[in-house]
């Protein structure tokens, strides 16, 4: 047996969800002898041992570990996790008080802080994993003063922000004040070097603008000012960065055009809109690269109504293969309601790209799998095929290319042309159900949304520049029915046929008030 057709006995095995079987499979001498990466071998057992629900062996192993690898953050939460099982979701049905005094979570405690000592601090896993404890069984309390360590550590590091934010949701409002003065002073202490500094003071900006549900307007303004300032005076730090890196103080220019936003967004004067495009637009001559600051002005025109830049900025992402079916929803869903149907037509046909080679080479793929015995990447190669097939974006754009077409194929001139286009709709594609809906894959990106504001009132730039009050993306069920039916009927009225009535339902169904377009 090679190791490949281990793996795939393995997962026949995870299929039919024989988890014990698997972690005795993986703890033969062949097993040990095929896997020669011991770490690998160790996390297969780990992973299917917490998938038998085998608490107290997966604790054991996660502290065997954690103590050779202190940092595998994968590990940390799966410790977390059984430790809650063992305590919380195991306990009768008296629930646990003095959740401190548990002998359980006083052992996970101590581990963890054991572990902080030993690597003297400079690893971020043992610290955050102890923030995670609290936060996993609502110790809310003691988060606070465990990021601020967390902070004086870690604070310089890019990931500082994303690390900690959803802590900050728990931050109760008496205690915010006194927390951004501890992270303030804490910002205020130099590094040892300029660029380190500088960084520390960004992580903290993005957490005073997280935690300050509405800025006074003499207090934003100066933030603003404050943010700018430290931009301009980050690209004099940045000036020998290659053309691929962001520059150093880019958040702090997001920063400025997020507070811009929310005041347009309270008082809906369309000349803070100006403001921020003209920063991002700098930002994105300084950083030809960041990924985020395009996004952003690809929302903002698309709020404006404005279509080419949409265009420009969204090919200037260079969007390709499965970010197709991921991304293309940020800057194509409803352009065509603002874009001149030809310059839409094209920009809607190119998500298809990925779901025409997605038909034509992933059966070759799990081809040459089987050809090369790489058996355990048949599963990947099968579920990647059916996400594809079954897209919500998928449907989205097929009914997107088939109205740009219509509409521009509308004109008398045209109508033999529009002729043919109907007629060959492949209608099978444009039919569907509720039930087929709700098998559909939602493999829309949202992480590319910045939401930075903490709490459930906190908005995020896609929310705050949305033209209707839909979270975006938005919930397409109802448009996927509707532009099906429209192709359809003008199908069927061109050829002279009887229109389907579900589809001339739907169409009647509408709203006088209802725009189509």
């Amino acid at each position: 047996m090679t190791k490949k057709e281990l793996y795939l006995y393995i997962l026949v095995l995870e299929s039919q969800q024989k988890y014990l079987a698997c972690v005795k499979l993986l703890s033969t001498e062949l097993a040990v002898s095929l896997c020669k990466v011991e770490a690998e071998l160790k996390s297969l057992v780990l992973k299917y041992m917490h998938l038998a629900g085998q608490t107290d062996s997966v604790l054991d192993l996660c502290r065997n570990g954690l103590s050779s690898t202190p940092d595998d953050w994968k590990i940390h939460l799966t410790f977390i996790e059984s430790l809650y099982s063992t305590i919380i979701e195991q306990a009768d049905e008296q629930p646990v008080k003095n959740l401190e005094e548990v002998e359980e979570f006083k052992e996970a405690l101590s581990f963890l802080e054991g572990l902080q000592k030993t690597t003297d601090g400079k690893i971020k896993g043992p610290l955050l994993a102890e923030i995670e404890l609290f936060f996993k069984f609502g110790l809310f309390e003691k988060i606070t003063p465990l990021i601020v360590q967390y902070f004086k550590r870690f604070g310089k590091v890019i990931s500082f922000f994303e690390d900690v934010r959803k802590f900050l949701d728990v931050i109760p409002n008496d205690s915010k004040d006194s927390f951004l003065k501890s992270l303030s002073n804490e910002a205020e202490i130099e590094e040892s070097g300029q660029i380190s500094s500088f960084k520390k003071r960004i992580n903290y900006y993005k957490i005073r603008f997280c935690l300050i549900s509405v800025f006074e307007s003499e207090k934003r303004t100066l933030f603003k000012k404050l943010l700018l300032k430290e931009y301009f005076d980050g690209l004099e730090l940045g000036k020998d960065l290659k053309v691929t890196e962001r520059q150093y103080g880019d958040d702090c220019l997001v920063l400025a055009v997020l507070l811009i936003i929310e005041q347009y967004h309270h008082s809906q004067d369309s000349r803070l809109l100006y403001e921020a495009l003209y920063l991002l637009e700098s930002g994105v001559k300084k950083s030809t690269y960041n990924f985020q600051m395009k996004i952003m002005l690809i929302r903002i025109y698309l709020l404006l109504g404005v279509s080419q830049p949409v265009v420009t900025h969204s090919l200037s992402l260079d969007v390709k293969q499965i970010l197709l079916d991921t991304l293309t929803y940020i800057y194509a869903d409803d352009f065509e309601r603002i874009a001149p149907i030809d310059v839409a037509g094209q920009l809607v046909k190119k998500a298809l790209a990925i779901y025409n080679s997605n038909e034509k080479e992933t059966p070759e793929m799990l081809i040459q799998a089987y050809k090369f015995g790489t058996y355990s990447k048949i599963p990947e190669f099968q579920n990647f095929k059916q996400r594809l097939s079954n897209s919500i974006q998928q449907a989205i754009s097929i009914r997107q290319v088939a109205l740009t077409e219509i509409l521009a194929l509308s004109s008398p001139e045209s109508f033999k042309h529009l002729e043919v286009y109907v007629v060959g709709l492949d209608v099978s594609k444009l039919v569907v159900t509720d039930v087929i809906i709700d098998k559909m894959s939602d493999n829309r990106d949202r992480t590319m949304n910045v939401s930075w504001k903490s709490g459930s009132g906190g908005q995020s730039f896609f929310e705050l520049t949305s033209v209707s009050s839909d979270v975006i993306p938005t919930d397409k069920r109802s448009w996927i029915k509707t532009y099906g039916a429209i192709p359809i009927i003008v199908k069927a009225w061109v050829a002279r046929e009887t229109i389907d009535v579900a589809a001339l339902r739907l169409i009647e169904g509408l709203s006088e008030s209802v725009s189509i377009l």
